[in-house]
């Protein structure tokens, strides 16, 4: 069955035949709406005031370390020295730098795109490289730097940056126009800077050619937002967050219904999109951080402009902060589960807070203290320098069809012991362009779980979505205090035959798999993955006992208890960013037909 088949069967049988006329005659609206826009807006020669009038006036202030970073990073960018994710490009000494993909070294054709609409034979192979490009990730930083220094040169490039895409973007005439999430990460970089220039004293935001392109590419997007889905996501609080934002800060006719419509759809998909002890919903770490920051910058926008957000949203939002506090791992990176591409709502050096007060106004919202979520059934349990992070709950956000940044991660730990890594989630590598790749990178072989006869019974669809959805996993029993953590699973296949213990200290991990009934299966074969940090490296294996050695020294012990066919180990990719991938070693282990309990335990030597 194809990927569009699948899709549409899978939103009839969730919204049934009657929400799927209402679903048609919505996206028959939209696309109305949507052509009517495209020709008012070029047959109009309005713009909009900037006007930022509920931004504070405080004064830019940062400590010597972090200056001098905001300058250096600053002044790499004013030499054409610019960076995406991990990979370096130049805007100078490219024609059409704005549509140009720097690792396959093509550019996207000047065409009308749609989101529905993007890669074909004469475009490169994933969209998302060219788009992180005109999210303007680092232009804060440059604004941050004429906000410390008042140094003309910062602005003059914002400036030129500013003016270059527009030369290079005609109204709905690229690829940078297809998806209204990238307008609205866009709407909120460009207006972040303008703001910091402002209250630095430039006139940047005064230019009328870049007051009609912000005019633009609010109608845009106010027409393009993704109401009609069967399934919301991140996309639809990403662009009612840049169109909220855009609205509160500018003045121009359609600016308060613009306004209301946003702030409507933020307050409804807050409580939508998130479980009521605040993670998100759609099943990966890395996105609820960024959806959080998101809803940050809206309530400190609402709050500064005097009509805060709802008492329900700012509850919410503060359980959400506690959810992204929860994630932080020892050695100050963030746990990944699920889909992990490296995105931002809004990239800033030094004190994020301070910037933030200074751009928005308001207050960042408090965050609770938590380790145990019980509705989402997530644990990130901190004992010491030790930690794990665990989810057990629903797969992904809608299920069979859906469930788009979903990997087959369910009950696979990451685990630190000591404040050193020891089991990783692999990542993310890639979007598009690479189906078995992503097909890999989202798989349970790439997780610390297990597999019966070489599956789950997952059921991926090409690069987003699953066609079949695991059920639910489900921790059956929580005992946590200051000196362990003790948990009971069970996964929703084989709830009937297996459950999984997990227990941490301050410097062991005991990971149990107990087999209460045979498999009934003439294979029966179970496979177990433990993804190791890349900074082990094998020292020694049998069948009971594997040794590996960091990099710093340190010794990880691994006794495998009960009656394995094999254990072994292999090498395996980790990505610990997009289109990076590094190798580290994976243990492996099978059992045929096994009954009663197998099981490993992780120590640290130092």
């Amino acid at each position: 069955m194809s990927s569009a088949l699948s899709t549409l069967k899978s939103s009839i049988l969730r919204i049934g035949p009657l929400g799927t006329l209402r679903l048609i005659r919505a996206k028959r609206a939209k696309r109305d709406a949507y052509d009517a826009m495209l020709a008012s807006v070029r047959n109009s020669s309005d713009g909009l005031t900037i006007n930022f009038a509920n931004s504070n006036s405080g004064v830019a202030k940062e400590s010597e370390a972090h200056r001098a970073l905001i300058l250096a990073s600053a002044d790499r960018m004013l030499a054409d020295e610019n960076m995406f994710f991990t990979f370096p490009y130049q805007l100078r000494a490219v024609e059409r730098p704005w549509n140009f993909d720097p690792i396959e070294r093509k550019h996207w054709p000047a065409r009308h795109y749609t989101e529905q609409l993007l890669h074909a034979a004469d475009t490169p192979k994933d969209v998302k490289l060219v788009w992180e490009i005109n999210r303007f990730k680092d232009l804060p930083t440059v604004a941050q730097a004429a906000a410390l220094t008042k140094n003309a040169r910062y602005a003059d490039e914002i400036e030129r940056r500013m003016l270059s895409w527009i030369d290079d973007n005609p109204f709905a005439e690229s690829i940078n126009w297809a998806s209204g999430l990238e307008i609205g990460i866009r709407l909120i970089s460009w207006l972040s800077s303008l703001t910091l220039l402002t209250s630095a004293g430039f006139t940047t935001a005064a230019n009328e050619k870049i007051r009609r392109s912000l005019w633009e590419q609010v109608q845009y997007l106010a027409a393009e937002l993704s109401t009609d889905k069967v399934v919301r996501s991140n996309h639809l609080i990403g662009e009612a967050a840049g169109l909220f934002v855009a609205c509160t800060l500018c003045d121009f006719s359609e600016a308060k219904e613009f306004s209301f419509a946003a702030r409507a759809i933020l307050e409804k998909e807050i409580l939508d999109q998130t479980f009521s002890d605040g993670a998100t919903r759609e099943s990966s770490t890395w996105y609820h951080r960024f959806v959080m920051h998101l809803f940050e910058i809206v309530s400190r926008t609402a709050e500064c402009a005097s009509e805060p957000m709802s008492t329900a949203f700012t509850e919410r939002l503060s359980k959400m902060r506690a959810f992204t506090n929860a994630m932080k791992l020892p050695d100050t990176s963030f746990a990944r589960l699920g889909d992990a591409d490296d995105g931002w709502a809004l990239w800033l050096e030094g004190d994020r807070d301070m910037w933030e007060s200074l751009i928005f106004g308001g207050i960042s919202a408090p965050a609770d203290a938590n380790q145990y979520f019980a509705e989402s059934q997530y644990i990130s349990a901190r004992l010491e320098q030790s930690q794990v992070v665990l989810r057990a709950g629903a797969f992904g956000m809608g299920g069979s069809g859906f469930s788009s940044h979903a990997h087959d991660d369910q009950l696979s730990p990451i685990l630190f012991l000591k404040g050193i890594s020891v089991l990783v989630d692999p990542g993310t590598f890639v979007y598009n362009g690479a189906p078995e790749e992503r097909k890999k990178f989202r798989g349970a072989p790439a997780h610390n779980g297990i597999t019966i006869n070489a599956s789950t019974g997952a059921i991926q669809k090409l690069n987003f979505g699953w066609q079949k959805a695991r059920k639910a996993a489900k921790f059956t029993g929580v005992k946590l205090d200051d000196s362990s953590l003790y948990v009971e699973a069970v996964y929703g296949e084989w709830r009937k035959v297996h459950d999984r213990t997990i227990t941490v200290t301050s410097n062991q991990c005991w990971i149990r798999d107990d087999f209460r009934r045979p498999v009934r299966s003439s294979v029966g074969l179970v496979n177990w993955f433990f993804h190791l940090d890349p900074q082990w490296s094998l020292e020694s294996i049998s069948e009971n006992a594997v040794v590996f050695l960091s990099g710093s020294g340190s010794k990880l012990l691994v006794d495998c208890s009960g009656n394995f066919g094999k254990v072994w180990t292999e090498k395996y990719d980790y990505s610990p960013s997009y289109l990076v991938k590094v190798q580290g070693v994976v243990l492996r282990a099978e059992a045929r037909n096994p009954t009663q309990e197998r099981g490993f335990t992780f120590s640290v030597v130092d």
